[in-house]
């Protein structure tokens, strides 16, 4: 274990590597602003913005995403949540690319294990007054369809979760929620924000949201109801009580040997629930 000696001129890092104490006496760039750390000969300082994996951390808007992600892993636990982290890099979202046909997805961060795997996305913002005197805040309209997107690949709702946000600091309260499917984006103005090259948002009015984490909890039953919504579009009739003269048509239809597939069209049920009754039928 040697020595790194760092000095900044103009703004950039001259760095030297010495493996004793002796041969800093030698070094003609000392001064009292130079700084000297003990450490491995790999443990290179590196200039923040030259260095991918900690760029970001220069923008007070990471700083405080991160923030409010921890945040809420804290409070999801007093709730009794289970979450199970998403992660946001490529190989990630590598998976879903189940089709040649290129559209854009948006993940959340967390899925919520004990209640039906409901996906959250954290979020923090900055509130503030439309010219209607409404507290609103930003949300991009191109991460609304994002997530419309993966619900249409996955099936599962998406729920965000808003903090309050104050430049870097996140202010420690109960987020606000609001589902993307069970939102009408209409009837909320769109404003172009210029900042980070952000884009056209829609202004989500504070009292459309919930600050309370039983919003989660109750989205558990529109996640079972959004599925069967999704299902019947292929399967009308899915999940819905069997009448006694349907009944009568599945004994009919069976007796004169159609197959399954023709049982599905004219029953509106998939596979596994006409086998399952002609069972019971039987």
């Amino acid at each position: 274990m040697g020595y790194h000696i760092v000095n900044i001129k103009k703004n950039e890092i001259e760095h030297k590597y010495v493996e004793t104490m002796l041969e800093i006496a030698y070094l003609d760039n000392i001064s009292d602003d130079t700084i000297i750390y003990q450490g491995e000969k790999q443990w290179n300082p590196v200039r923040v913005g030259n260095e991918s994996r900690y760029r970001n951390y220069s923008k007070d808007w990471f700083r405080a995403g991160i923030k409010a992600q921890e945040l809420f892993k804290k409070q999801a636990k007093k709730e009794n949540l289970v979450l199970e982290e998403l992660f946001q890099d490529e190989s990630s979202f590598r998976q879903y690319l189940i089709t040649e046909k290129y559209f854009a997805i948006k993940r959340g961060d967390f899925l919520v294990r004990n209640y039906g795997n409901i996906e959250i996305d954290v979020k923090y913002r900055g509130f503030y007054k439309d010219n209607q005197k409404n507290i609103v805040f930003n949300f991009k309209c191109e991460d609304v369809q994002r997530h419309l997107n993966i619900q249409t690949l996955t099936k599962t709702p998406i729920v965000i979760a808003v903090y309050k946000r104050s430049g870097d600091r996140v202010i420690e309260e109960t987020p606000h929620f609001f589902s993307i499917s069970g939102t009408d984006f209409s009837e909320f103005h769109k404003v172009y924000v210029k900042t980070e090259n952000t884009g056209y948002c829609y202004q989500i009015l504070l009292n459309k949201t919930e600050q309370n984490f039983d919003f989660i909890k109750k989205n558990h039953k529109l996640c079972k109801s959004y599925l069967v919504e999704e299902i019947r579009k292929k399967h009308r009739n899915a999940y819905k009580k069997w009448t006694k003269e349907e009944d009568n048509n599945l004994e009919l239809h069976f007796c004169e040997k159609k197959p399954i597939d023709e049982l599905c069209s004219i029953f509106g049920r998939n596979k596994g629930a006409i086998k399952s009754r002609i069972e019971k039928l039987e």
